[in-house]
């Protein structure tokens, strides 16, 4: 079979295609001469990536003489683990992390929510001490540190912008409506994520949507269709924050506070690539406040400037979002109300019995039931009348404050993306 020289994988896959033995090439990884763990350390953080201990056990193995002899054999043979840069003329293993050296206030923090029952390392250490207990590396290994201070990208503008309370989701749209262009919105939580999806949906915002629990073929059409989109929205959980090289995204928005100054850096780091510029904006109500100053603390700043923004049409906006929030809420009703009768409908038929429209149902009590599905019709036309309405009311002004800034041309033409503030 074939026999390549470099090999890309995950840790799950990669065991999957060892643990089978149909590939011989795959059963002589101690004989490697680079091994590289990109995401280091995700991947020997408590609880991720079983796998990959059984791949280190591996790779780090000493081969019996048969195996030495033999080019061809297996993966068998005795003896222990062997240092990582030992074998065969000497392994160059090489560790890639964005977050390896975070400050001492991120790595104490980190400690607290991995180890909650352990003592605290100490705060001169880093995630490379617990690395290296985990890694058998035959030298002391040579670290090359290219971070600066500041941890995220020099070029990355961070911003904050703070609102009410209840007012989240419609300064979301302000800022989607004010800055064209690509951008990914994070939440900690999937039925944040589904919420969204349904109240953008409604305002005509269409949005993609990247979550763990989807399909793999679905996870690859929502990235394909967002790389190849000049302007689109992903929302996404924080399966998209490490990882995705999502080349040209203008801005990221974090909808939800991450929970670690790791997740911020990451998150922050799918704009702002490869020398571009990007925007990183958290969205602020009050209820936030303790768990902003606990991100900045863990990232040594002091506090974020506040989102330059038109904040004119946050009144129409408003009232739109809260149009679309109760359209939402009533469609949602009508799909759960549908499945429901369906549901009873499918189950009186497989147990033989007449369904409620075939039985002898009270007269009154079915008579209301079709009164209340009419009602529940009628109250989502006319949300959606009302929707609309809204939705008229808030272009017309938002085109002119535009053309007034001289961010629209008054003449077809290119729209270009607008600068950051």
């Amino acid at each position: 079979g074939a026999r390549p020289e470099v090999v890309v994988a995950t840790p799950g896959r990669l065991w999957e295609l060892v643990s089978e033995h149909t590939v011989a090439h795959l059963q002589r990884l101690h004989r490697l001469r680079f091994f590289v763990l990109d995401e280091v350390d995700r991947m020997v953080s408590v609880g991720h990536f079983r796998e990959l201990t059984h791949i280190l056990n591996l790779v780090q193995r000493t081969p019996d003489d048969d195996d030495v002899a033999d080019d061809d054999g297996g993966g068998g043979g005795g003896g222990g683990l062997r240092p990582l840069g030992e074998a065969f003329g000497g392994r160059q293993t090489l560790l890639f992390s964005a977050t390896l050296t975070l400050p001492p206030a991120a790595r104490e923090a980190n400690a607290k929510r991995l180890k909650k029952h352990k003592p605290l390392p100490d705060s001169s250490g880093s995630s490379i001490e617990a690395l290296l207990g985990r890694v058998v590396l035959g030298a002391k290994p040579k670290v090359v540190d290219l971070s600066r201070k500041q941890l995220v990208a020099e070029k990355l503008e961070q911003a904050r912008l703070s609102c009410v309370a209840g007012e989240k989701d419609a300064h979301l749209v302000l800022l989607l409506r004010e800055r064209k262009g690509r951008a990914i919105v994070f939440t900690n939580a999937v039925s944040a994520l589904r919420r969204l999806k349904g109240l953008l949906g409604a305002l005509n915002m269409p949005v993609l949507v990247l979550q763990g629990g989807m399909q793999q073929r679905a996870r690859l059409k929502a990235y394909d269709r967002f790389a190849s989109s000049e302007h689109a929205t992903l929302l996404a959980t924080d399966v998209a924050a490490r990882g995705l090289d999502f080349s040209g995204v203008d801005y990221v928005v974090h909808y939800q506070l991450p929970r670690s100054s790791e997740t911020y850096v990451h998150r922050s780091g799918r704009t702002a690539r490869a020398a571009a510029a990007g925007l990183s904006v958290v969205l602020l109500e009050p209820s936030d406040a303790k768990d902003f100053r606990r991100l900045l603390h863990e990232m040594g700043e002091d506090d974020l400037p506040d989102l330059r923004i038109d904040r004119k049409p946050l009144s129409a906006i408003k009232a739109a979002v809260s149009l679309a929030a109760q359209l939402d809420r009533q469609q949602h009703r009508e799909r759960r109300d549908k499945a429901n009768d369906n549901f009873a409908t499918s189950l009186a038929s497989e147990m033989g019995l007449p369904s409620e429209s075939e039985d002898d149902a009270d007269e009154e009590t079915e008579l209301n039931a079709r009164r209340a599905e009419r009602q529940q019709t009628n109250d989502t036309a006319r949300l959606k009348a009302q929707l609309a309405d809204a939705m008229r009311r808030l272009e017309p002004s938002a085109a002119k404050d535009a053309r007034e800034s001289g961010k629209i041309p008054k003449r077809p033409g290119k729209r270009k993306r607008p600068g950051f503030s």
